[in-house]
């Protein structure tokens, strides 16, 4: 099921399910991070969200399985390791060109601790904290003046809540649906945007998103995810004037408001 009235800025799909998404905010540079639990696979993409076009990818290898995405920021991807194959803590720091996914640097001796003002806050074996520029070295970057971010995310309500029961019952009295497990909602701009599940079984539920104007009509409405075993969290978000979610696990959608 399916109703538009919003443009399809982008679809893309992947072999891999979507694990993990990062956003370079300044640069519209979207990465993604795709895992297949059954060939031991993990593959990244940099999408170039304002023209809606993949960049570049980092295929798979023997090695990948144990990488993981870290963040992106000025253009730049940091992916990390881990400790071994029985530990998943985070270990080295790996970086690559956002655009291309040519490798940068790394440094193995430390793991990812945060952004801190763009610069990158690092700890070492022993929990000791190292700032590096990011030429990989330690030290300090050009200052990055900081903006307020331009990401929104919708508010979670569980079956506990009373919160969910307004939006169950406005779910029942416009579109004569009966929700339940839970429920993701956010206004903005004049729109509606709310994340529902239906039961399909005893164990399985559907996902739909829903898109409203002011006036209650339908702007968009469509399954976004099916005989899923539990609810998500972020199964959409904005940033600017593009609505973002995964469909069906690895399809990419990003539609403009």
């Amino acid at each position: 099921m399916s109703r538009l009235a919003m443009t399809e800025h982008f679809s893309l799909s992947f072999e891999n399910i979507i694990w993990k998404q990062a956003l370079d905010e300044a640069n519209q540079l979207l990465v993604i991070e795709c895992r297949n639990g059954e060939t031991y696979q993990t593959d990244f993409h940099s999408i170039d969200l304002k023209e809606g076009k993949l960049l570049a990818n980092h295929e798979p290898s023997e090695e990948t399985w144990w990488t993981g995405l870290e963040t992106v920021f000025d253009k730049r991807i940091l992916l990390h390791g881990y400790v071994d194959e029985q530990t998943p803590v985070h270990s080295g720091i790996y970086c690559y060109e956002a655009e291309t996914f040519a490798p940068l640097w790394q440094r193995e001796d430390l793991s990812f601790s945060e952004l801190k003002n763009g610069q990158i806050q690092a700890k070492d074996e022993e929990g000791e904290i190292h700032q590096l520029s990011w030429d990989g070295n330690e030290g300090t970057n050009t200052s990055f003046p900081s903006a307020p971010s331009r990401l929104s995310f919708p508010r979670q309500y569980l079956p506990e809540s009373p919160h969910f029961e307004t939006v169950a019952t406005f779910i029942k009295g416009s579109q004569d649906l009966d929700i339940s497990a839970g429920a993701e909602y956010l206004e903005h701009k004049g729109l509606i945007f709310i994340s529902y599940y239906l039961c399909t079984g005893e164990k399985t539920l559907d996902n739909y998103l829903l898109i409203l104007d002011q006036n209650g009509d339908i702007c968009f409405q469509d399954l976004i995810g099916s005989e899923l075993p539990g609810i998500g969290l972020d199964t959409f978000y904005l940033f600017d004037d593009l609505v973002l979610f995964v469909k069906e696990k690895n399809t990419l959608v990003a539609l403009k408001c």
